[in-house]
């Protein structure tokens, strides 16, 4: 019944009968080299003259709903094939799941060339977005050399307890730049800890350096993707870690009945002592893999913990340093010491205002749009520590010089302290706009009043001063489309 209705579209879309454009040919679940998803496959491609079809399968949440762009193509010898049609689903309207957390629906394309062998999707969302789907029924999955094999370590490792900087160069083989990909990081201490996101180079590669105290657990994922790199390093270490993104059309591939698994190993890295992980499937502590001086006192150790936030943002108190100076462990005095000096040296009086108090959240943005009566605000929630909101200021950022630029828009940003300190300077010497940084209690306040389900979280302010939190914001066209219609 579904290839009939999918008949009936072509021959609607072309301006012709069934007769006259029989489908050329049909591909059924195609080899897909790469993908940025694994709950999402490509279950057959269609072809005629008027129309390539491409239907699509997806298991993941019942009754789920995903924004959705408008810009689904097909990309094949340097051209694009944009979508003109779907089936079960619109191109710009939300993707829903039924109760099941099934999906299933067709997209119609521009006609793709007979002689093409091989074609990127590009959905509308990132989950539908496929690299490298073959189309000659051949096309075989090929171990990379640069993929390396890992020794098997089995001892506890010696801890490390120097200070130094760190590197991690990150390497995306089969990496193309129409993904728009960054990477996760976190790095794990006995006593500090790092985390953020990085945008990878059109050649797929990017490198993390940071201050490191005492050897550490990292872990690197491509994000939208399940797949990391977990390892150790040490202090001054240099580490690449190499991620064959033909990885996640390998997963796609092996979730289909009948598909032997083959044992490429996708996932390597320099570093030898990545497998000592492995025994502990890793769920482990750092007292699990190093072996630690008889001094490290798990209690003491906690305690320098919740001592790290505010050694990030230069707050520790004389009476702090009373307690850090009878820990028995000197690696753990050494190490918050150094955490609150180095944010010290680097603490600058940035063009921001911190918030500490307020007479209520409502009170509050009406007192800062009040300034702005006849003109558009548009009220950015974000964090540093936050990949989506990072990722859609970088790419509003170049418009506010483009289609954005317009004396009648105004910039409010807002964060709060859970975003240390000098990561946030940094950041907001690069966003133009108004900034606020808020304590946590305030933040919570103010997320309750604007109903606020997660960030990053517009709220759109009228000419009027009126305003309205809109969620749907995130998906971006809609968010340049808004802004454009009232000051245009």
């Amino acid at each position: 019944m579904k290839k009939s209705y999918i008949l009936i579209a072509l021959a609607i879309i072309a301006g012709a009968s069934c007769s006259n454009h029989k489908i050329a040919e049909v591909i059924p679940y195609p080899f897909i080299h790469s993908a940025l998803y694994d709950f999402t496959d490509i279950t057959k491609v269609e072809f005629s003259d008027s129309a390539t079809v491409v239907t699509f399968s997806s298991s993941f949440v019942s009754n789920y709903e995903i924004d959705n762009d408008t810009d689904w193509k097909i990309c094949a010898c340097g051209n694009d094939y944009p979508a003109k049609g779907g089936i079960g689903m619109t191109p710009g309207e939300k993707i829903v799941y039924d109760e099941s957390g099934k999906k299933e629906f067709s997209v119609i394309y521009e006609p793709v060339p007979n002689h093409v062998k091989s074609i990127d999707v590009l959905g509308g969302v990132e989950c539908f977005c496929f690299f490298g789907v073959d189309l000659t029924g051949n096309d075989r999955e090929v171990q990379d050399e640069r993929i390396q094999y890992q020794e098997d370590l089995s001892e506890p490792l010696a801890f490390d307890e120097c200070i130094g900087e760190s590197f991690i160069n990150i390497h995306l083989l089969n990496y193309k730049s129409m993904m728009k990909s960054c990477i996760s990081y976190c790095i794990g201490g006995v006593v500090d800890s790092a985390s953020g996101e990085m945008y990878v180079d059109d050649n797929g590669e990017t490198a993390i350096s940071f201050s490191q105290r005492g050897s550490a657990f990292y872990q690197v994922c491509f994000i939208g993707t399940q797949t990391m790199v977990d390892g150790i390093i040490n202090p001054g270490d240099t580490i690449d870690v190499n991620i064959d993104l033909n990885c996640f059309g390998h997963n796609i591939m092996k979730e289909r009945a009948g598909y032997s698994e083959s044992n490429i190993h996708y996932i390597s890295t320099t570093d030898r002592r990545l497998s000592v992980l492995e025994k502990f499937n890793w769920q482990f502590s750092l007292s699990d893999i190093f072996d630690l001086p008889d001094l490290a006192d798990s209690a003491e150790i906690s305690i320098a913990k919740s001592y790290v936030g505010k050694a990030k943002n230069g707050e520790l108190t004389k009476e702090d340093f009373q307690t850090i100076e009878d820990f028995k462990w000197e690696f753990l005095k050494t190490a918050l010491c150094s955490i609150q000096n180095e944010v010290l040296e680097k603490l600058t009086s940035g063009s921001y205002e911190t918030v500490t108090e307020w007479d209520g959240a409502e009170e509050w943005i009406k007192q800062i749009i009040e300034p702005y009566k006849g003109k558009v605000v548009m009220i950015d929630l974000w964090n540093t520590w936050c990949s989506p909101c990072r990722g859609a200021i970088s790419t509003n950022e170049p418009l506010k010089d483009d289609v954005l630029s317009s004396g009648d828009i105004v910039w409010i940003y807002i964060a709060d302290d859970s975003s240390p300190i000098i990561e946030y300077q940094e950041s907001v010497k690069n966003i133009r706009g108004i900034h606020y940084r808020l304590s946590k209690g305030l933040i919570k306040e103010l997320d309750a009043y604007l109903n606020v389900d997660g960030i990053p979280f517009y709220v759109l302010v009228e000419k009027d001063g009126t305003f309205t939190g809109r969620p749907d914001l995130r998906v971006h066209n809609k968010y340049v489309q808004e802004l454009l219609k009232r000051v245009k």
